[in-house]
């Protein structure tokens, strides 16, 4: 693909001027692609004559008080978002960051607890995880401007935020948000998002021999964690494994990482 193509982001800007620093095959720009094609589809869903839209718009924030789980390399494009932000913006992220984990640990212990347990080979974790997590506790994602409304790093925000509330994929009954009570109502006018979550679901899979390996998911708040604090000693927001996620092709990624599980070099 030439740097002077559009985006793989789907922006519209070059691929030189946008994303430069992430490859089209990499495990970074399978994500991407995969927004931009979600993307497509669902404006072209919603251009469609006599198609209701749902009353999501934007300063609209009720989802954003919600509990939710993202994948690693999802977070990693959003640091590096963050990464190009002033000093005093991270500062003060770093600052609600610790502040909002502070709450959870105080008054959620039993949610903090299972964040900071260790998943590996203890899937009785990830089941305790699912459970805790589908409750709402009422702390905003750190990634809101409650003043606005507005997400701080809206290009970069994940899967599940580009899809909630204006999709469907799972035909069970559940409240959406305070503005759409009913998911099955919902999904009568939104667009089906099927297809589009099972290619998202490879993004945290590895396979070795024939074992399947899921890596574990978190809420933004607690990747956040992990992410900044190294902030504290080096001033710095860095990114693990930058190159192996963002340069080189989704397999070799996945190579390399089994290589390092299994200890090898």
């Amino acid at each position: 693909m030439s740097r002077n193509e559009p985006c793989i982001c789907g922006s519209g800007t070059k691929q030189k001027k946008c994303h430069p620093d992430i490859a089209p095959n990499s495990r970074a720009g399978e994500v991407l692609l995969l927004y931009s094609e979600l993307e497509e589809q669902i404006n072209q869903h919603y251009t469609q004559p006599n198609v209701q839209r749902p009353p999501c718009h934007e300063g609209c924030d009720s989802c954003c008080y919600h509990n939710f789980t993202i994948t690693e390399i999802e977070f990693k494009i959003i640091a590096r978002e963050i990464k190009t932000w002033t000093k005093e913006q991270i500062e003060k992220l770093f600052n609600e960051t610790f502040r909002q984990l502070n709450l959870l640990k105080q008054d959620y212990p039993e949610v903090y607890s299972n964040l900071e347990a260790s998943s590996t080979l203890n899937t009785s974790v990830l089941k305790k995880q699912y459970e805790i997590m589908s409750e709402t506790y009422g702390i905003p994602c750190p990634m809101l401007d409650t003043q606005t409304g507005k997400c701080s790093v809206y290009n970069a925000r994940p899967l599940i935020c580009r899809t909630h509330g204006t999709t469907h994929s799972i035909l069970t009954e559940y409240i959406v948000c305070n503005k759409i009570p009913s998911n099955l109502e919902n999904a009568k006018i939104t667009y089906n998002a099927v297809q589009i979550h099972d290619k998202a679901s490879s993004w945290d899979k590895i396979e070795i021999g024939d074992q399947l390996f899921q890596g574990r998911q978190y809420p933004i708040i607690y990747w956040l964690k992990l992410f900044l604090e190294p902030y504290k000693l080096t001033g710095k927001v860095q990114i693990p494994n930058e190159g192996r996620d963002f340069n080189i092709s989704a397999d070799a990624a996945k190579r390399q990482q089994v290589a390092r599980m299994l200890g090898l070099r």
